[in-house]
């Protein structure tokens, strides 16, 4: 039998031996991870931020390489899985892939309607082209390139803001294409349909050829005196040969502090009696708005409202807003359909009756955000509510 010292001392010595091994384990891990090309920095314009506050966040990209980096995505995401900022790096297009270069070609649409009594749909590009190319970001050896955006300081963020990039490493043999001076004609050509008449108003042409040369801050095509121009990056390679690059991502955690408010959701939850659910903070009106079952509760430190409907997109567009539409009827042949505009004006509002096509009316009421709880008691008392941001109904 070994002594019970003699027992001990084995498995002090074995004990010592794991460790070590775990902790080798770990450098080596840690050896073989890809030595990263690029740095990343996230600073946010102020140390702390009030509860429903704007805030400023940049996000800063710099390439610390000896060759040129492909940018293919940077985002900015809260812990509620929310996207803070994730700005476009790499472009799918249709284009025309041929034996030496890539074609970009495509005509503006815009419709007229006539005397259709509706809004007209967006005007919208048509590519020509059977091939998908990515146009691409290119970052050069030191150049740096940032980003910023304003969020609202809202508890369900969380704590902390992850910031991610993903990047290829340009190798020698990989083809890339760089666009060439653009060719705009201005024309206009017809096309009827049966629910309106479309017009092309001009075209664009685009010649993506082998690049020779890379220039720093050369990123996206230049189309003087064209204000439609799409948003065009001046690097392009076929899809697929952009998929087959080797890729790397770096990530970064920056903590975010929101300070709360002395009356609390906590404690608009209680005065309410609705534990939990949709909210937002009303900053203006110094109200929390919490969501009930087809209600809404206006709460603030001496007042608590219940109001039939959603308030809370109203809430927080007027949180971005220094006032806001809301249409309380269209297609009417009433000027004032039910004297609502009357009644809203009596207590202060701004209103207007917008004329529509075929003689009929719109009415708007104009709210600032102070308003928030006179405006939709006042909804309540005329029998309407809120559906959305923009529109009451009955």
């Amino acid at each position: 039998m070994i002594p019970r010292k003699t027992f001990y001392f084995i498995c002090s010595w074995l004990w010592l031996v794991v460790y070590g091994l775990i902790g080798l384990i770990g450098l080596m891990a840690e050896a073989k991870k890809p030595e990263q090309s690029i740095k990343l920095d996230v600073a946010f314009a102020a140390e702390q931020f009030t509860a429903w506050s704007k805030g400023n966040v940049r996000v800063t990209i710099e390439n610390t390489d000896r060759i040129p980096l492909l940018l293919l995505g940077v985002q900015l995401m809260a812990e509620n899985g929310e996207i803070i900022l994730a700005p476009a790096c790499v472009i799918q297009h249709v284009a025309t892939i041929r034996k030496n270069d890539i074609l970009l070609e495509g005509a503006y649409w815009v419709e007229d309607l006539g005397p259709i009594a509706r809004a007209p749909r967006p005007p919208a590009w048509r590519w020509e082209g059977g091939d998908t190319v990515a146009l691409c970001l290119l970052l050069m050896p030191g150049e740096r390139m940032e980003w910023s955006t304003l969020f609202r300081a809202r508890y369900d963020l969380g704590e902390q803001l992850l910031a991610s990039v993903e990047y290829a490493r340009l190798t020698p043999d990989f083809l890339l294409y760089q666009a060439t001076t653009p060719e705009v004609k201005r024309k206009k050509h017809e096309a009827e349909t049966f629910f309106g008449k479309w017009e092309s108003v001009a075209t664009l042409r685009v010649t993506y050829q082998p690049a020779q040369t890379f220039v720093k801050g050369n990123h996206e095509v230049a189309v003087p005196d064209f204000h439609e121009a799409p948003r065009l990056f001046n690097y392009a390679t076929p899809v697929a040969a952009l998929a087959a690059l080797p890729k790397q991502k770096l990530r970064q955690r920056q903590e975010l502090h929101i300070l709360h408010e002395p009356f609390d959701i906590a404690d608009a939850r209680k005065a309410c009696g609705v534990a939990s659910g949709d909210y937002t903070r009303a900053v203006a009106a110094q109200l929390w708005v919490v969501a009930g079952t087809g209600v809404t509760h206006l709460v603030g430190i001496a007042s608590c409202d219940c109001v039939a409907g959603d308030c809370l997109p109203l809430a927080n567009a007027l949180n971005d807003t220094e006032k806001h539409a809301v249409t309380l009827f269209s297609w009417q042949q009433e000027r004032d359909a039910h004297g609502h505009l009357a009644y809203f004006s009596k207590l202060g509002f701004t209103t207007e009756a917008r004329e529509q096509k075929g003689g009929n009316y719109e009415g708007i009421v104009i709210v600032a955000p102070s308003q928030l709880l006179a405006f939709v008691k006042a909804l309540q008392q005329r029998g309407l509510k809120m559906d959305g941001a923009a529109q009451a109904k009955s």
